[in-house]
């Protein structure tokens, strides 16, 4: 026993030692540089003199300092340590009215690092999900959203203070940028009375107290509507709202009692109408019990080369009409035009003194050229036809998705042929991507109520100007002028990029395409906090660091928090192929190799056979490659036996006539999947493909297009197309085994076996395969569940472990495919029909190959709706409750068979 517990504690000993190997040098390189305060650790009340706003993910703060005033910005930090996994930093910068940034800090995590939450990842949007859910299906929360900065709780939190001296670095607004998570509740304290306002980073504010009692917004030139979001979490739902516009007339009378996320949009009777009007708003009973997102959408400005969807300019929020008009919500009007950064303006002035000839790019005849649209590899973009290039071996960070902007099609080549036409309409192409950046340093736009993942938005999903701009700043033939202001926007936007951990986690395919920006981030600037950041981010991305099921997963996958995606997950093959090519980096070089090697062995190039799929059921979009080491492994060559990415998920095996996979890990978390149309995964050990290599595919569980859960509620068992336990427990609840993870799935040998609890019953669900020479030995079974001692205590349902219909589920390819039943004696006792037949072997034929399903003993089959073969393990027998002394009968619901592929 003693020795037990020290073998307990040295293993957990290693285990510290390995997490502080990987997170320790992580944290190490973002701290070094950084200043390191030494705060004083107290209890106090909240600063009386200050304003207290939780962070979702951050704040931009415009301070309008007309008589240049050197002041005191003092932020009193709490750490609430409940969501999130792991050391999280802010990001804290304060802009002079030049656009530099005469504060550029990262302010460490208070130290508590140790997980609480549960929950996959972090973000607004999580948060709305799981209240929602909880409330709607009329349960209650865990725990009430407003009590987390509640002002007793807030004033029992340890508080850093960080006081930091503003220089007097010229009259007009400097702009102070903090970003962190919900975590944080940060108090800001400006001690000279500027006169400031406030709005959110990239989205909500969150102010603790009665900060929107009474506000002022200024409406920026051009705006075509103003949209508004209001969110109270908790119930009952009782703030009201009301715009007012300059001569007082209510714009919007709102409430929230109807919906947690309350969405408002107003627009003009007339263009120009609201242009630098100041409008009112007035929230009576504001406390923290809500949060508000206020954008106006404005108009594009020209010169963008790429399509790029209309973009929105966030609400400042100020104590007083003067203020706001003074401040004019960060915008910056020049030349007849709205700018939002310094460096935009700069980069205007300079692009102004070229000529139109500057531009005209030229062919080998002399003659201007227009760019022109040139496919490679199912990859379509515009560039100019100039001799010499590298056309044909350009790789759009996106594929197919997005278009790629001019300017990086130019820089790709621009040292064959060093035209300084082409160099001009580069920068100036950056120039105006650069443009979308709005005063938080983000990227301003409307894709969703106004609000927008900036994974899709900042990284290079869709901003695509990181990499031109890097290589801009890398040319000798760019001036340096132009250098000095690309460094500064590239440097202040990638600090931005760095802390897009928020909402970005939600979707895996985008979240990388930040870790990718950065990179380019980095090697632009030269910059060492840029470095200290992508390394740290990369870090966290590839070992957990930003929650369960986020960034890179165990089996080289991409996950999220749906889990692994099949179609959207195969996304980043070329985003981190280019990533790969363009620095050949080793961190890159081994993602990208790892998820090849992970699509080679579970994609089927003849059907989607992803039942794991977490949102999508289509097949990944990317050429399959035919020859290398990451040829689909389905298409055959030597024996295999393998844990994908040795991760203990997927399983596969290939023999001379059979291939075949399995998965045993991480699926939707069951409140998501009940949010959308039904479970959007499955697993369970459930079998994803059987085939016959040279031949095709027998036997796939397949889902249906487009995903999110459609036709698979539970209630639609019968329907399924997957393989699996499937049928009804005793209290009418559907039952479905693959409905389920297993934590103890292994490879032993040439047998791969887990188990699990099945969500939503009381039942556990195992499954095991080997894999033999000419065959797989394929079993299957139910019982009570592993706590089962502690569950007759809690839970004394009488209907536990009592099962009404059991069906070993087992989906076929029909295309082509004749299915007949064949008694014990081998002697054919008719065809596959919705008919019960008795029967121990049944044959798949799709037209000379196939499986034989041989069952251990006789049992009753039946064709099912989804082209199933399906086989009863409990007849279908009304049950009602059990008495302490009948035995379950989930014990029967088991099954063991082999499949026997022939034809190959």
């Amino acid at each position: 026993m003693h020795w037990t517990n020290r073998v307990n504690s040295s293993l957990f000993l290693i285990l510290v030692i390995a997490a502080m190997t990987v997170i320790g040098p992580a944290c190490a390189a973002l701290a070094e540089g950084v200043r390191q305060p030494q705060p004083k650790q107290r209890l106090a009340l909240l600063d009386p003199e200050g304003t207290t706003f939780q962070l979702y993910e951050g704040l931009t703060l415009l301070i309008n300092n007309q008589d240049n005033k050197a002041f005191n910005l003092n932020l009193d930090v709490r750490d609430l340590n409940l969501f999130e996994t792991g050391p999280r930093e802010i990001l804290f910068k304060v802009y002079d009215p030049q656009g530099k940034a005469v504060v550029r800090e990262v302010i460490p995590d208070d130290g508590v690092t140790s997980p609480a939450s549960l929950s996959p990842t972090g973000g607004w949007d999580h948060e709305a999900w799981y209240y929602i859910h909880d409330y709607n299906r009329g349960g209650t929360p865990m725990l009430r959203w407003s009590a987390m900065t509640s002002l007793d709780r807030l004033a029992a939190t340890p508080v850093r203070t960080f006081e930091t001296k503003i220089p007097a670095s010229g009259k007009g607004m400097y702009r102070v940028v903090l970003v962190g998570v919900r975590d944080h509740v940060v108090t800001v304290k400006i001690d000279q009375k500027l006169p400031w306002a406030a709005g959110g980073n990239p989205f909500f504010i969150h102010p603790v107290g009665d900060f929107l009692r009474h506000r002022f917004v200024y409406v920026p030139r051009g705006a075509t509507s103003l949209m508004m979001s209001v969110v109270e979490h908790d119930r009952p739902r009782t703030t009201r709202f009301i715009l007012r516009d300059q001569e007082n007339k209510v714009l919007i009378d709102g409430n929230t009692s109807a919906t947690t996320v309350t969405y408002v949009e107003i627009k003009p009777d007339k263009p120009g109408e609201w242009d630098d009007k100041v409008f009112s708003l007035e929230i009576p009973d504001a406390s923290n019990q809500c949060m508000v997102q206020m954008a106006f959408a404005v108009p594009k400005h020209e010169g963008i080369s790429r399509p790029w969807p209309n973009i929105a300019a966030q609400a400042y929020f100020a104590s007083d009409v003067a203020t706001a008009r003074a401040l004019q919500g960060g915008a910056i009007y020049h030349d007849g035009q709205t700018f939002w950064q310094p460096s935009q303006v700069r980069l205007h002035d300079w692009l102004k003194k070229l000529t139109p000839a500057d531009f005209e790019v030229k062919g080998e005849d002399g003659k201007a050229i227009q760019p022109v649209s040139h496919t490679n590899e199912r990859r379509t973009f515009f560039t100019y036809d100039i001799k010499p290039n590298r056309n044909a071996e350009f790789y759009p960070l996106n594929g197919v998705h997005e278009q790629p902007p001019l300017s990086d099609t130019i820089m790709f080549s621009y040292d064959l042929h060093h035209q300084r036409q082409a160099l001009n309409v580069a920068i100036r192409d950056v120039a105006a991507g650069l443009r979308l950046i709005g005063p938080g340093d983000h990227v301003m736009d409307t894709t969703w109520r106004g609000m927008a993942n900036l994974a899709y938005e900042f990284g290079t999903y869709r901003f695509h100007w990181w990499r031109p701009a890097s290589k801009l700043l890398h040319e000798k033939d760019t001036p340096e002028e132009v250098k000095e202001i690309l460094r500064d926007a590239v440097l202040n936007a990638g600090d931005r990029l760095a802390f897009c951990d928020n909402w970005e986690r939600v979707n895996g395919n985008a979240f990388v395409t930040v870790l990718c920006g950065l990179r380019y981030v980095y090697a632009g600037t030269g910059d060492k906090l840029n470095e200290q950041l992508f390394n740290t981010f990369y870090d966290r991305f590839t070992h957990g660091g930003f929650g369960q099921r986020v960034g890179l997963g165990a089996s080289g996958a991409i996950q999220e928090e749906f889990a692994y995606d099949n179609h959207y997950g195969s996304y980043p093959t070329k985003t981190l192929d280019a990533v790969a090519r363009d620095f050949q980096d080793p961190k890159f070089i081994e993602m990208r190799d790892n998820l090849l090697n992970f699509y080679s062995y579970v994609r089927n190039n003849e059907v989607a056979a992803c039942p794991w799929s977490a949102r999508t059921s289509h097949n990944p979009d990317y050429p399959a490659p035919t020859e290398g080491p990451y040829t689909l492994k389905c298409l055959g060559g030597p024996d295999l036996t393998a844990s994908v990415n040795n991760a203990n998920e997927f399983f596969a095996a290939r023999r001379k006539n059979y291939y075949i996979v399995s998965y045993h890990g991480r699926i939707t978390p069951k409140w998501e999947g009940d949010s959308f149309r039904g479970q959007m995964g499955w697993s369970g050990g459930v079998l994803c493909q059987f085939v016959v290599p040279g031949k095709g595919t027998v036997l796939a569980s397949t889902i249906d297009p487009p995903g999110y859960g459609t036709n698979m509620h539970p209630s639609q068992w019968r329907t399924f197309r997957i393989n699996s336990i499937v049928g009804e427990t005793a209290d009418g609840k559907p039952l479905i085994g693959a409905d389920c993870e297993h934590p103890d799935a292994k490879l032993i040998g040439n047998t791969a076996s887990g188990s699990g609890e099945v969500r939503d019953s009381s039942v556990h669900a195992s499954r095991s395969y080997t894999y033999n020479a000419d065959h797989v030995l394929v079993q299957a079974s139910l019982h009570m569940t592993d706590d089962d001692e502690s569950l007759n205590f809690w839970f004394k349902s009488p209907f536990r472990g009592q099962i009404a219909q059991a069906w070993e589920m087992i989906p076929f390819v029909a295309k082509g495919a004749t299915v007949k039943v064949l008694n014990a004696g081998g002697v054919e006792a008719g065809v596959l029909t919705e008919t019960l037949i008795e029967g121990q072997t049944v044959v798949i034929d799709r037209g000379g190959y196939g499986v034989r399903i041989e069952l251990e003993k006789p049992m009753k089959i039946k064709r099912g709706a989804g082209d199933t073969v399906m086989i009863q393990l409990i007849a279908e027998t009304p049950l009602g409750p059990r008495d302490d002394k009948t035995k379950p009968n989930v014990e029967d619901a088991a099954i063991k068979y082999k499949l026997v592929p022939f034809g190959g």
